[in-house]
C-alpha cells in the first residue's frame, strides 16, 4: 500500500459583515479528517464596517492554525483573495490553497484527503468540487463556457449597460424577463469538456500557486470565474471538476447583508459585470 506523503494545505476564506457565516465555515472545516494534511485556515476581512474582522482576530486566537488579516479598505472579490493566496505562497509553503467563500460549509469529513487522492491520480492546476446550494439544492458546478470570442463578451457587456441604465426607471427586470423567455435554457453540464467552475470554491495546486499570485486583480467583483477560464487556456492549465468531492453554498449572504435592497443590489451587479466584463474584453484582445 502507498504511504501518502504528509500535505500542506491552505484555506483561505474571504470575510465579509456576515460573521456566523464565516464562524460556520471555519469551524465545518476543523470537522474535516486531516490524516497526513498540515492544515492552515487564512481568513481575509475585506474591510467590513462593521468590526467582524477584529472580532474573529479575538475568537481565534487560540487556534494556532488560524490566521485572520485584516484588510485596510474593501478590495472585492479577486484582491481580497488573492491577500490570503499571497500570505499562504509566501508563508504556509502550500501544496494546494483552496479559496472559498465565507458562506460554504464542508460536511464530507473526507474532502481533503479525497482530494488529494484525486490529484495523485489525475494531476490539474485548477478544480472545483460539486456546489450544492442550500436555496435550491442543486449542484451550481460546473457551467457551461459562454464565451468563446470577443464579441460574445461585448454582446454581454451591452446587456449589463442597458439593465444598469433601465434600473433607474425600475424596468430592467422587465426587459430580462423578456429576453429570458426567448433564450434556451442552459442544459446540466454532463461531459465536463467545455465548462468553467463556480467561484465559490477554487482549488489551486502547487503547479498554479508558483506560476501566479492569484486572481486576476483588475475586477472588484463578478465575472472572475470567466477570467479565470480564459487565463487557463491562453496558458493551457488544467482545469478539472471534481464530482466525488462536495461543498454546500448559502449564495451571496455577504451581498445581501451589504445591499439589502433589490434594486441597489442589481444595480451594483451590473456595473461591477460592466466593468469585469471590460477586463475580460482587454484579456482577449491582448492574444489577437
Amino acid at each position: 500500500m502507498k504511504v501518502m506523503s504528509r500535505k500542506n494545505v491552505a484555506i483561505v476564506v474571504l470575510h465579509y459583515i456576515t460573521i456566523n457565516d464565516t464562524i460556520e465555515c471555519v469551524q465545518s472545516i476543523f470537522q474535516l479528517s486531516q490524516d497526513e494534511i498540515n492544515l492552515q485556515i487564512v481568513i481575509v476581512d475585506n474591510a467590513s464596517p462593521d468590526s467582524s474582522g477584529k472580532q474573529l482576530l479575538q475568537y481565534f486566537k487560540d487556534k494556532e492554525n488560524v490566521k485572520v488579516l485584516l484588510s485596510e479598505e474593501n478590495l472585492g472579490f479577486s484582491k481580497g483573495n488573492n491577500i490570503g493566496f499571497n500570505y499562504a505562497k509566501k508563508y504556509l509553503d502550500p501544496d494546494f490553497i483552496l479559496l472559498v467563500n465565507n458562506d460554504i460549509v464542508i460536511e464530507q469529513n473526507n474532502f481533503l484527503m479525497h482530494l488529494i487522492e484525486i490529484y495523485q491520480k489525475d494531476r490539474f492546476d485548477i478544480a472545483g468540487p460539486q456546489i450544492i446550494s442550500t436555496v435550491n439544492g442543486r449542484n451550481q458546478n460546473p457551467t457551461p463556457k459562454l464565451f468563446f470570442k470577443v464579441q460574445d463578451v461585448k454582446r454581454m457587456q451591452l446587456k449589463f449597460k442597458i439593465w444598469y441604465i433601465l434600473s433607474f426607471m425600475n424596468i430592467d427586470l422587465w426587459l430580462k424577463n423578456i429576453l429570458n423567455k426567448n433564450d434556451k435554457e442552459v442544459e446540466e453540464v454532463t461531459e465536463y469538456k467545455d465548462f468553467q467552475l463556480h467561484g465559490a470554491c477554487l482549488i489551486f495546486s502547487k503547479d498554479y500557486v508558483e506560476k501566479y499570485d492569484g486572481l486576476n486583480d483588475e475586477t472588484f467583483m463578478y465575472m472572475e470565474e470567466f477570467i479565470l477560464k480564459y487565463i487557463a487556456e491562453r496558458d493551457s492549465l488544467i482545469m478539472s471538476y471534481l464530482n466525488d468531492i462536495t461543498i454546500f453554498h448559502k449564495e451571496d449572504s455577504s451581498t445581501n447583508a451589504y445591499l439589502k435592497n433589490n434594486l441597489s443590489k442589481r444595480r451594483f451587479f451590473y456595473k461591477h459585470s460592466i466593468h469585469s466584463s471590460q477586463v475580460l474584453i482587454d484579456l482577449m484582445r491582448k492574444s489577437e
